[in-house]
């Protein structure tokens, strides 16, 4: 959890350089810096946002990660996908449900 929380502080941090760049290229009156400065603050943004709403990683013991990564070279399936079903059949196994 506080590898993603501290990929949040970066990212901010990036987009409020960015945008202190930005701000200073239109003071310096300087359109081409202008456009990157804005072009870094808005993909940084993108990945805030998919920072914060998208799956939230799992960290994997690593002999488990090498499991996965066997399993999904011997199946052409892809490691998300049979970590998922792993998961989910365990918890099924836990709550004991048959189905």
């Amino acid at each position: 959890m506080l590898g993603s929380l501290s990929g949040r502080v970066v990212v901010i941090g990036t987009v409020a350089v960015a945008l202190a760049g930005g701000v200073d290229a239109v003071r310096g009156d300087n359109a081409d810096l202008l456009v990157v400065f804005l072009l870094v603050a808005a993909l940084q943004l993108a990945l805030l946002v998919r920072l914060q709403f998208g799956r939230r990683p799992v960290p994997v013991r690593p002999d488990l990660a090498a499991w996965l990564e066997a399993r999904s070279a011997l199946t052409g399936e892809p490691p998300a996908a049979i970590a998922e079903r792993s998961i989910a059949e365990y918890r099924a196994s836990l709550r004991g449900d048959n189905g």
